[in-house]
C-alpha cells in the first residue's frame, strides 16, 4: 500500500502478501451475521502549513500509535525535513532533525523505536536520534572522512542499539557499526578487511537482538562471504563453507530463523545466478545444504525482504521456489531447515506456467499461499500444506475477460483477499498489497475474501466504471477491515474506502476531494482505530497528511453483496 512500479509486460507479475496465521473460522456463517461500521470520525490535517512547491511525504505511524512522524519540504521547497505530531492533531508539528542544508533528510529510512521514545534518522550524510516528541538531536556516528557517508542502519528490535554500514573510517571502505541509540561509544562489527576489501553490505540483526550477520569481501578481495558477530562486538565467525570459484554469497539472500538459532541463506556462481540454500547455526558451525543440484540453467529465488520470508515462522521449513527440475519451470518446494527431503507442494503444472515467486506462509507455519503465472492460462490462487498435501484453488471461477493479479492474507490467517484485473492489460506491478496502475495500465477490477483452507469467496468491490478500479488495500491488523484506495465514485480520483472483511457496505475515509486530487497511499495504527493517508485532497498538486480516527468502530447493520452503498 505505499509506492507503486509498473513492472514491463515481459516480467511475471508479482504477487502480494502479509504476514499471517491461522485460526478456526467458519467464514460462511460469520458473513451471515449482520454487521456495518459506525460512521469514522471527520479526518483531520496533520502537516503545518505548507510552503509553495511544498508536498509530504514518509509518513511513519509510532509502534504505541499516538505519533506521527512526516518528511516534506514544509519551510523551504526541495529541503525535506523531519517532523512529529499526535495522530489525532491538536498540536503544532514539532521539527526534529537539525539544522540542514541542501536536500536535508533522507527521511525514507526514518525509524522509530520499540518504545516509541525516540527516532533514528539521516540528514546530511550523518545518522542521528532525537526524542519523538522533540528535543536535541544526538550524532550517533562518528566523525565522518571527507566524502564519507552513512548508507543504511537497522535498530534492533528492543530499540537500544543502531546497527548501520558507512565508509566512517576510511572513505569508499565500507564497514558496520554498532552504537546504543542514546548515542555513545561507537563499535565496529567486522574483521580488519584484506588488502582490497572494501565493502561490507547488507547484514541482519537476530530476532533476540544479539546478533548481527553481514555479507563482506573481508577475507578475500572481490569475494563476499557470510559473517556472525554479536551486536555489541567481539569475535567474528564467517558462517559460509568454502565456496567455489566465483561464488559468492547472494547480496541479501539470507536470513535467521525466528528464534535466532539458525541463518539460512543463497550462495550464487557467477552469471549462473543462485544455485544452493544453505541453513548454519548462527553462531557457526557445519552448513547445511539444503537444495538439490539444480537443473541446467536453473537458479533459486531469494528476495530479500521483510515481507516474503523462506523459513516458517516456527522455524521448521524452508519454502523456496526454483526452476529445480525443469530449465523455466519455476516450481514451489518445500525442506526442513535442518536438511533431508525436498518436497514439491504445487502439483504439475500447463505448458508455460510458473508459480510466482512471492508466496507467503501463514505465521503458524502450516500453510503457504502461492500464485501461478502463464501468458496463455489465467492467473490463479492457491494454498498448500507447508509439509505438502492437497492443493486448493482459493478465488473463484473466473470469467475469460480476467485473472488474479494481487493478495494479502488476513493477520489471523483465516482470510486471503486478494485482487483480479483484465487479462492481457499490462500489470501493475505490485508493492506490499498494493496494485496500483501507471501509465497505460488496466486497474484491478474486483477485490474479493475467502477462506484460507478454501470455500465461498465474498465479493467485497467490483462493478467500477470503465478504466476505473482499485489502487491500494490493505487489512486492519484487527482483521476487521480492508481499506482500500479506488476512483469508486469518481473516475480518475482515487479515494479511501474501508468495508468489512467479511462483506458490507463500503465506507468513504476521506474529505471531499479538490479537482484533479488524489488520495495516494495510508497507513492503518497498530490498534486498528485511526488511519493516516497521503494526498492532494484540499489543494490539487499539493500532498498533504491526514489523520480519521474510530475506524474501527462496530454497529448493527446489513450485509450488502457487492461492498457498494
Amino acid at each position: 500500500m505505499h509506492a507503486i512500479h509498473l513492472r514491463p509486460a515481459s516480467m511475471p507479475r508479482r504477487l502480494v502478501l502479509a504476514r499471517a496465521s491461522r485460526v478456526g473460522l467458519c467464514v460462511g456463517a460469520l458473513a451471515l451475521l449482520p454487521a456495518l461500521g459506525l460512521a469514522a470520525d471527520p479526518p483531520i490535517k496533520l502537516n503545518a502549513p505548507l510552503t509553495e512547491g511544498g508536498d509530504v511525504s514518509f509518513p511513519i505511524i509510532s509502534p504505541d500509535g499516538r505519533t506521527v512522524l512526516y518528511a516534506a519540504d514544509q519551510d523551504i521547497d526541495g529541503r525535506t525535513e523531519l517532523f512529529s505530531v499526535p495522530i489525532g492533531g491538536g498540536s503544532t508539528p514539532i521539527k526534529l532533525n537539525p539544522p540542514v542544508g541542501g536536500s536535508g533528510v533522507f527521511s525514507v529510512i526514518t525509524r522509530i523505536t520499540a518504545d516509541s521514545a525516540a527516532a533514528v534518522f539521516r540528514a546530511n550524510g550523518n545518522l542521528f536520534s532525537v526524542p519523538v516528541g522533540g528535543g536535541p538531536p544526538v550524532r550517533l556516528n562518528r566523525p565522518l572522512p571527507a566524502g564519507g557517508i552513512v548508507f543504511s542502519f537497522q535498530l534492533s528490535p528492543d530499540g537500544s542499539t543502531v546497527v548501520y554500514n558507512a565508509d566512517q573510517d576510511t572513505d569508499n571502505v565500507r564497514e558496520m557499526y554498532s552504537v546504543p541509540v542514546a548515542g555513545g561509544s561507537v563499535t565496529r562489527l567486522n574483521a580488519p578487511m584484506t588488502p582490497g576489501g572494501n565493502s561490507v553490505g547488507s547484514g541482519r540483526i537476530s530476532p533476540d537482538g544479539s546478533t548481527v550477520i553481514y555479507r563482506a569481501d573481508q577475507d578475500t578481495h572481490d569475494v563476499f562471504e557470510l559473517f556472525s558477530v554479536p551486536i555489541g562486538g567481539g569475535s567474528v565467525t564467517k558462517l559460509n563453507p568454502p565456496l567455489p570459484s566465483d561464488a559468492d554469497v547472494g547480496d541479501e539472500n539470507f536470513e535467521f530463523s525466528p528464534d535466532g538459532s539458525t541463518v539460512v541463506f543463497a550462495v550464487t556462481e557467477g552469471t549462473l545466478g543462485r544455485r544452493a540454500l544453505y541453513s548454519v547455526p548462527a553462531q557457526g558451525g557445519p552448513a547445511t545444504r539444503l537444495t538439490p543440484p539444480l537443473v541446467d540453467g536453473g537458479r533459486i529465488n531469494f528476495l530479500g525482504f521483510e515481507r516474503y520470508r523462506m523459513i516458517s515462522p516456527d522455524g521448521s521449513r524452508v519454502v523456496y521456489t526454483a526452476d529445480q527440475d525443469t530449465n523455466d519451470e519455476v516450481e514451489l518446494y518445500s525442506v526442513p531447515i535442518e536438511g533431508g527431503t525436498v518436497t514439491r507442494l504445487n502439483p504439475p503444472l500447463l505448458p508455460g506456467q510458473i508459480v510466482d515467486s512471492l508466496y507467503e506462509i501463514s505465521a503458524d507455519g502450516s500453510t503457504v499461499v502461492y500464485q501461478t503465472f502463464s501468458e496463455s492460462e489465467p492467473n490463479e490462487l492457491f494454498s498448500v500444506p507447508t509439509v505438502g498435501g492437497p492443493v486448493t484453488r482459493l478465488n473463484a471461477p473466473l470469467p475469460s475477460t480476467d485473472e488474479v493479479l494481487s493478495f494479502q492474507l488476513s493477520h489471523d490467517g483465516s482470510l486471503v483477499v486478494y485482487t483480479t484485473f483484465p487479462r492481457g492489460a499490462i500489470a501493475p506491478r505490485p508493492s506490499k498489497a498494493s496494485a496500483s496502475p501507471q501509465g497505460d495500465s488496466s486497474p484491478p477490477n474486483g477485490l474479493f475474501s475467502a477462506p484460507i483452507d478454501g470455500g465461498p469467496v465474498q465479493t467485497l468491490a467490483t462493478g467500477f466504471a470503465e478504466g476505473s478500479g482499485l489502487s491500494d488495500f490493505s487489512i486492519s491488523p484487527d482483521n476487521q477491515w480492508v481499506l482500500y484506495t479506488a476512483d469508486q465514485d469518481t473516475p480518475g480520483t482515487l479515494e479511501l474506502y474501508r468495508i468489512p472483511l467479511l462483506g458490507g457496505s463500503a465506507e468513504k475515509l476521506n474529505a471531499p476531494v479538490v479537482s484533479g486530487g488524489n488520495i495516494f497511499s495510508f497507513e492503518i495504527a497498530p490498534d486498528s482505530n485511526t488511519v493516516v493517508y497521503r494526498g492532494d485532497q484540499d489543494t490539487d498538486d499539493v500532498i498533504e497528511i491526514f489523520s480519521v480516527t474510530n475506524v474501527g468502530a462496530w454497529q448493527p447493520g446489513q450485509i450488502f453483496e457487492n461492498g457498494f452503498e
